[in-house]
C-alpha cells in the first residue's frame, strides 16, 4: 500500500475538475421505538466522502484525459491511498499560515485541540513567546488569599484579598514554564489597591532559580492602580519565569490586607540588549490594528532588539523583513539587518525614522543554508541616555521579495480545514491566536486516532488519506467526444 499525493496544480484548467462534491459521513446509530420516539447514539468514526467529476471534452483533450485516467489507475482500484485536500478550499479563509503544531496531545474521539506557533500570513514572527493573564493560582508565603472577595477596578469584576499572616517572607508568587533564553525581555503588570495595609510592595520578575531579579517598588493607595515591572534578563538566565508581589521588608501588622486584580505577564519573542520592550506603548500606525512596542534604552551604549526563529532555509532563498518605526525620544538612524544561524549579516540597511510612522523593508538572499533567521533593529546612536524610546510595530519576516500587508492576528474561520495526526477536520467555530501564537480550535468530525503533542498541523492544503470506493476505473470514449466520468473516494 502506497500513499500518492494529488499532483495537479490548483487552477490548472486542463486538469481542473468540473465538480468536487464533499460530505461528512457521521457514524450515528438511529432507532425508532413503537411509540415513535427516535433515539440516536453518536459513535466515533466520522469520515469525509468526496466525488471528483470531470466533464465532457473534445478529442483535442485526449492527452489530458489519458493523463488523468493514468493517475487514477496508479491507485490500483483502492489498493493505494490518495493524499488530497479539499479542492475547493486549499487554503483557509482566516489569516493563519506557517507551520503550527499541537501544544498538547489530542485523544481519540476529541473535537477540540490546542495549537501553538500560529503565525499570520507569511510572517514567521509572533509578538510574544508567552502572554497570559490570570486571576487566581497564586502560591502564598505567610499570607492568605481570598479570591473574588472585593470589587475590582472594572464594573462587575472581583479582586483578590491578601491578608498578612506573619512578618517574614510574606508574598504571593506565580511561576510559568519557559525555556531559558538570553536577553529575554519580560513585562509583569498587575492592579493593586491598599486596604488596611498602606505600605509599599515590590513587584519582582525572576528566572526559575529566583535569580536575575528585576524589581519595582510601588506605593499602594486607596484607589486601584495599574503597576508594571519591566526589564531584560542577561545572557544566561535559568529556565522559567517567576513573578512576585512581595510586602517590602516583611512589614505591616498581622491581619492587615491589600488587594490584587488581574495580573498578566508578557514575554517577548524579541530579545533586547541594554534595553527592554514596553508592551502596548501606543497606537499602531494609521490603517493598522493593535498597539505598538517601545524599545527603551537602559543605559548609555549600544542597545538593540532582535528576533530569531528556527526555520530551515536553503541556499538561494529570498526573504523580506519589514517593520514600522517612529522616533520617540531617541534621535538618529537605525540599522536593520537580517542574519543567519552563523550570525552572518545576509542583508542590512540604515534607515532614518522620523516622528511619523514609516514602514521600512529589507530583502535578503541567503547565500548558504541556515537553521534559523534573525531580524535586528539596532539604533546607531549609542551616546544617548537611559529611558530613550524608539517605537516599533509590525515586525515581519516572510518568504519572497515583496513585503505583504501586515496581519498581526492569526485566525482560522468556521468552515476552514486543518489536518493533523493523519486526519483532516473542519472548524466549527472561529479561532483567534494570542500574541504568543496559541489558539484553541473546535472541529468535526471527531478525531478518530488522536495525535501526539507537538505534532504538525497543516493549514494550507490540509491532506487526508482517501481510498477509492470502487475497484473499477471507467475509461469512456464516444466517437469524437470524451464523456465525463466521476471518481468516488472515502476517507480511510
Amino acid at each position: 500500500m502506497a500513499d500518492i499525493t494529488w499532483p495537479f496544480v490548483a487552477g490548472d484548467p486542463r486538469f481542473a475538475p468540473e465538480g468536487f462534491d464533499e460530505a461528512i459521513e457521521f457514524n450515528v446509530l438511529l432507532a425508532v421505538a413503537r411509540s415513535g420516539k427516535v433515539t440516536t447514539l453518536a459513535l466515533p468514526g466520522g469520515r469525509f466522502r468526496c466525488t471528483i467529476q470531470f466533464g465532457d471534452e473534445s478529442v483535442a483533450y485526449l492527452v489530458q484525459r489519458r493523463q488523468l485516467l493514468a493517475f487514477f489507475a496508479t491507485l490500483r482500484g483502492g489498493a493505494d491511498r490518495l493524499l488530497m485536500w479539499s479542492l475547493l478550499s486549499p487554503a483557509p479563509l482566516g489569516t493563519m499560515r506557517g507551520a503550527p503544531t499541537l501544544s498538547g496531545a489530542v485523544a481519540a474521539g476529541a473535537t477540540t485541540a490546542q495549537l501553538q506557533a500560529c503565525t499570520a500570513g507569511g510572517n514567521i514572527f509572533n509578538q510574544a513567546v508567552l502572554q497570559q493573564a490570570w486571576l487566581s493560582d497564586w502560591v502564598a508565603s505567610n499570607v492568605s488569599i481570598a479570591y473574588n472577595a472585593v470589587p475590582g477596578p472594572v464594573a462587575t469584576s472581583l479582586g483578590t484579598t491578601i491578608t498578612i499572616n506573619a512578618l517574614t517572607l510574606n508574598y504571593v508568587e506565580r511561576q510559568f514554564t519557559l525555556a531559558s533564553t538570553a536577553y529575554r525581555s519580560v513585562e509583569f503588570a498587575v492592579w493593586l489597591k491598599a486596604g488596611t495595609y498602606v505600605g509599599n510592595v515590590v513587584l519582582i520578575i525572576a528566572d526559575g532559580a529566583a535569580g536575575n531579579q528585576i524589581l519595582n517598588t510601588v506605593t499602594l493607595t486607596a484607589d486601584w492602580q495599574l503597576f508594571y515591572v519591566r526589564g531584560v534578563f542577561p545572557v544566561s538566565p535559568a529556565a522559567n519565569i517567576r513573578l512576585y508581589i512581595d510586602v517590602v521588608d516583611d512589614s505591616g501588622v498581622i491581619g492587615q490586607v491589600f488587594y490584587v486584580w488581574f495580573a498578566d505577564v508578557h514575554v517577548h519573542q524579541a530579545q533586547a540588549v541594554n534595553g527592554y520592550l514596553f508592551q502596548n506603548a501606543e497606537a499602531a500606525p494609521a490603517g493598522q490594528s493593535g498597539l505598538a512596542l517601545h524599545l527603551v534604552r537602559v543605559a548609555t551604549g549600544n542597545h538593540f532588539t532582535f528576533r530569531s526563529v528556527t526555520r530551515s532555509v536553503a541556499a538561494g532563498e529570498v526573504w523580506t523583513y519589514s517593520v514600522w518605526l517612529r522616533l520617540g525620544t531617541l534621535t538618529g538612524t537605525v540599522l536593520l539587518q537580517v542574519r543567519d544561524a552563523a550570525n552572518a549579516v545576509v542583508a542590512g540597511a540604515t534607515v532614518t525614522p522620523t516622528a511619523t510612522w514609516q514602514r521600512f523593508t529589507l530583502t535578503a538572499t541567503f547565500p548558504n543554508a541556515s537553521a534559523y533567521l534573525v531580524g535586528y533593529v539596532n539604533p546607531t546612536n549609542d551616546a544617548g541616555s537611559a529611558g530613550e524610546t524608539l517605537a516599533i510595530y509590525g515586525e515581519q519576516l516572510e518568504p519572497g521579495s515583496v513585503a505583504t500587508g501586515h496581519s498581526p492576528t492569526a485566525t482560522l474561520l468556521r468552515g476552514d480545514f486543518v489536518a493533523f495526526g493523519g486526519q483532516r477536520v473542519m472548524l466549527t467555530a472561529d479561532a483567534v491566536a494570542s500574541a504568543d501564537g496559541l489558539a484553541s480550535i473546535a472541529f468535526q468530525p471527531a478525531h478518530r486516532a488522536g495525535a501526539s503533542s507537538a505534532g504538525a498541523v497543516t493549514v494550507v492544503q490540509p491532506t487526508t488519506r482517501y481510498v477509492l470506493t470502487s475497484p473499477v476505473l471507467q475509461m469512456p470514449a464516444r466517437g469524437d467526444k470524451l464523456p465525463g466520468f466521476a471518481v468516488e473516494l472515502v476517507e480511510e
